[in-house]
C-alpha cells in the first residue's frame, strides 16, 4: 500500500472508531439495540465488530476477515450480496468469510450472483449494473432489515 494510501486508511480507520464510540454512548443509541451500520462500505464489518449493539449489518464489497478472534466479536447477522466476478472480491474470499462465520456460530446470509461483478447494484455502472441481481439484492436487503430492526 502507498504511504499516503495507508495514512488515509489509518485516519479513517481512527475516525471511524471515534464515530462508533460516540455513537455507543449516546442515549439515543445505548437505550436499544443500533440500526443497519450505515458508514463507508468498507467499514461497515468493522463497525459490526467494534459496536456489539448493532443490529444488523450489510455489505456488498470491501474486506472480509476470516479471523475467529475478530469475528467472535460480531454480534449483529451479516448479510452479503457479493458478484461472483468481482475481480476485487473473488466468491473463494466470499465463501471463506461464509464458512468462518458460521464456524463461530455467527448468523450469515451470504449470495453470490453469478454473471455478476463489482458494483453490480449501481446503476451508474454502466458496464457492470445487473438490474435483475440489483433487484433480488434489494430485495433481500429489505427483509432483512424488517427481520432485523423491528
Amino acid at each position: 500500500m502507498k504511504p499516503k494510501r495507508k495514512l488515509l486508511h489509518s485516519v479513517l480507520i481512527r475516525l471511524f472508531s471515534f464515530l462508533a464510540g460516540f455513537l455507543s454512548r449516546q442515549k439515543s443509541y445505548a437505550m436499544k439495540r443500533q440500526p443497519f451500520s450505515i458508514f463507508y462500505e468498507k467499514f461497515r464489518l468493522k463497525l459490526a465488530e467494534d459496536q456489539p449493539k448493532l443490529a444488523a449489518c450489510v455489505v456488498n464489497y470491501g474486506s472480509l476477515p476470516s479471523d475467529p478472534a475478530i469475528l467472535e466479536k460480531i454480534h449483529a447477522p451479516v448479510q452479503g450480496n457479493f458478484g461472483a466476478d468481482d475481480q476485487g472480491i473473488p466468491a473463494t474470499d466470499v465463501r471463506a468469510f461464509e464458512a468462518a462465520m458460521k464456524a463461530v456460530g455467527k448468523p450469515t446470509d451470504i449470495k453470490i450472483y453469478d454473471g455478476a461483478g463489482h458494483a453490480f447494484q449501481n446503476p451508474n455502472n454502466k458496464q457492470g449494473y445487473r438490474a435483475e441481481a440489483a433487484a433480488d439484492a434489494a430485495q433481500r436487503i429489505s427483509a432483512f432489515s424488517q427481520k432485523y430492526l423491528r
